[in-house]
């Protein structure tokens, strides 16, 4: 049976079913009866006339083999979720909106279609959180259908509004310009609940239906039970076939909060979860993302990656041909060259700059599988994995072992490969495996970046090799091949003016930045940028000269620099002279005392202040910071500062290969940093001679 909610906004209608249909009263009152008429505002029930300003919701009971069969949202009508709302008040009075019921059910038909039912109420406490008032519905003609059961407002002084259908605008999305598709039936209805201000209660109840699926036997879920704000009540339920083998993993779950079941009926096996009053899920800066500390639940038919590995292999292995114009273009740009590395870089720089991004995708299997290799080399273009593939197939063309991965770049969840079986990924970059052993990652899909380095948003995760069925990391790089390094020379003169010389040399995934800049600006934009780094580091300076690589010169490291005089250069201080050698290493995340979560890092880092101090003759030196050396688990810190003749010659490396500072380890990390923060803004001391 399929429960339809009517909210009024519909004409006149009468319902005869065999099945119970259920009337709830404004006061909570819930009637119900086989048949029910609706004429002229009023409800005839029983042989009773029920007006229509005294009914909250009407549930009608409807067969229908595909609809969600035989289990139904949970019935709270608006006197429950005033009560929910003034709990959570009293507990939360500073939260923009308070959650009071957010219940889900997915069900897997046997033909292999789905529907979604959603229910959402929410109070919103600030305007803020007017955005709420907010529904938009996703339909796509034969492919998926939406409706809305009812979409309401319930306000503090007990008027309710309800939204009518017939206020939805529908539109077409529009289309990227890195992203084209053919589905022109997409519809997007939108509309705004009337009535909804500050205090409001929103509560809306929809149904989605996807229809079309390139396999059937595809199926995945997840619900997150909390919020960045309180939840009152969290429900979900997953409906599939009883002949579907379905697996399910728990993410962050507090079992005392926890009610679940495992039932069966008509044919369907039900998992039930309930999960009780949450409070805000908050991030720290520089810490996991949100979704990893949600409580969560995550299903699928599959137990691993086994059957997905099969079915997109076959895709891949019918893209993966190379013509006769990929094998001539493979053989001139590696034409001279002999080591297989040597040939993988020269071909890794021909797809950053002869094979732009670009998106075109008309379904599943292409958005995972891309196109073949031979239309994107043709058309010069293609997205992540449309490149990775032509890249892998050019590779292979030379006897290098190469493939396509599916990743999730580290700026969002990790997929849960070798969990479940999921087909989580947003990105797709190259596997290689060298004649020596060793396995290597390249991403084609940037424009800067030199052999072998990579994005740095794909270091440290999870690839998924559909090819061979295995799962590897990533992994990280040394911190000296991710560095900056900046050498500072300043010559001062009797008058306490300096002149500065400054050069920054990048190397691995911190060159493109740079690169990318250089390329791209323009001659009076690289001017202002260069006096805003000499004012950056000594208020008051004058650049007098400039100068950086060529940006697309792909032999040595990526280095700039820039020449400016400042008179101010010292601060005086009684009598004597400071000067402070301006450094950066980046800690404005350790403000807190204590964290709740762990700091974590997209990639290991090493930035370098070197250079010399030279003095006239009438300074003289007079204090100077002492060596510090650290060594610990995730960070080394050497500082130096060394004097010969009327010169000084200073060195400080920070270098970070810690990724993952766990909340145990942060006392001890902080300190380290603090002290390092410390020791670099010690100023080196002078006296001048009358």
């Amino acid at each position: 049976m399929k429960k339809l909610l009517i909210a009024f906004f519909c004409v006149n209608f009468s319902f005869s079913l065999l099945a119970n249909h259920s009337v709830t009263l404004l006061d909570g009152t819930i009637l119900t009866n086989t048949t029910i008429t609706y004429s002229d505002n009023s409800l005839l029930l029983k042989e009773k006339q029920i007006p229509r300003e005294t009914i909250s919701h009407i549930m009608m009971n409807i067969p229908d083999s595909t609809a969600i069969s035989s289990v139904s949202l949970l019935q709270v009508d608006h006197n429950e979720l005033l009560m929910r709302a003034k709990v959570l008040e009293e507990k939360y009075p500073d939260s923009a909106k308070l959650i009071l019921l957010d219940e889900g059910i997915e069900k897997l038909n046997t033909d292999g279609t789905n529907v979604i039912r959603t229910r959402y109420a929410v109070k919103i406490m600030n305007e803020s959180a007017l955005d709420l008032a907010q529904i938009s519905l996703y339909i796509s003609s034969g492919k998926v259908e939406s409706k809305l059961i009812f979409a309401r407002c319930i306000n503090p002084d007990g008027s309710i509004h309800y939204l009518n259908m017939n206020d939805f605008t529908w539109t077409t999305p529009s289309r990227g310009a890195e992203f084209y598709g053919n589905d022109k039936e997409i519809k997007i209805g939108r509309a705004v609940i009337p009535g909804v201000k500050t205090g409001s209660i929103v509560d809306y109840e929809y149904e989605r239906t996807e229809s079309s699926k390139e396999d059937p036997n595809q199926f995945y879920t997840q619900w997150f039970f909390n919020n960045d704000s309180p939840v009152y009540q969290s429900n979900f339920q997953i409906i599939v076939p009883v002949t579907k083998e379905f697996y399910i993993h728990k993410k962050n779950i507090d079992t005392d909060k926890l009610t679940e079941s495992i039932t069966k009926s008509d044919g369907f096996t039900i998992y039930s979860y309930s999960y009780t009053e949450s409070s805000p899920v908050t991030t720290e800066s520089q810490g996991p993302l949100h979704e990893d500390l949600l409580s969560s639940i995550y299903g699928s038919t599959f137990k691993d990656q086994s059957y997905l590995s099969k079915w997109l292999s076959q895709f891949f292995t019918e893209r993966m041909m190379a013509n006769e114009s990929i094998t001539k273009t493979v053989s001139e740009v590696t034409k001279n060259l002999s080591t297989e590395e040597e040939k993988i870089a020269a071909l890794y720089y021909f797809m950053q700059n002869n094979i732009r991004y670009l998106s075109i995708k008309t379904s599943l299997s292409s958005g995972l599988a891309g196109h073949k290799a031979s239309e994107t080399f043709n058309n010069r273009y293609g997205d992540c994995i449309d490149k990775s593939i032509l890249f892998a197939t050019m590779l292979r063309s030379i006897n290098i072992d190469a493939y396509p991965v599916i990743v999730m770049t580290n700026d969002n969840s990790q997929p849960l490969y070798g969990l479940i079986g999921t087909l989580d990924g947003n990105h797709a970059i190259n596997e290689i495996h060298l004649k020596t052993g060793k396995v290597i990652y390249l991403d084609s899909t940037g424009n800067s970046y030199r052999y072998p380095f990579f994005r740095t948003d794909d270091h440290g995760i999870h690839a998924w090799n559909p090819l061979k069925n295995t799962i590897r990391n990533t992994g990280y790089p040394k911190p000296v091949d991710n560095s900056i390094t900046t050498q500072i020379d300043i010559t001062i003169d009797k008058n306490g003016t300096g002149k500065v010389t400054e050069t920054t040399t990048t190397h691995g995934s911190e060159e493109v930045r740079f690169r990318e800049y250089f390329k791209m600006a323009k001659k009076e934009q690289v001017l202002s940028t260069m006096q805003y780094f000499a004012n950056k580091n000594y208020t008051g300076s004058t650049l007098t000269n400039h100068s950086f690589n060529d940006p697309t010169d792909m032999s040595a490291d990526y280095s700039f620099s820039l020449e400016y005089i400042n008179p101010m250069i010292l601060n005086k201080a009684g009598n004597n002279y400071l000067l402070n050698i301006k450094q950066d290493f980046g800690f404005n995340f350790i403000t807190p005392d204590e964290r709740k979560t762990p700091v974590i890092f997209p990639t290991v880092l090493q930035k370098t202040y070197r250079g010399t101090i030279t003095l006239p003759d009438n300074f003289t030196i007079s204090g100077l910071p002492a060596p510090l050396q650290i060594q610990s688990k995730h960070v080394n810190y050497t500082g130096t500062y060394t004097i010969t003749g009327n010169m000084i010659t200073y060195e400080n490396i920070y270098s970070r290969s810690g990724t993952h500072i766990s909340v145990a380890e942060y006392d001890e990390f902080r300190e380290i940093l603090i002290k390092i923060d410390d020791y670099i803004k010690k100023p080196i001391i002078f006296d001048k001679k009358n």
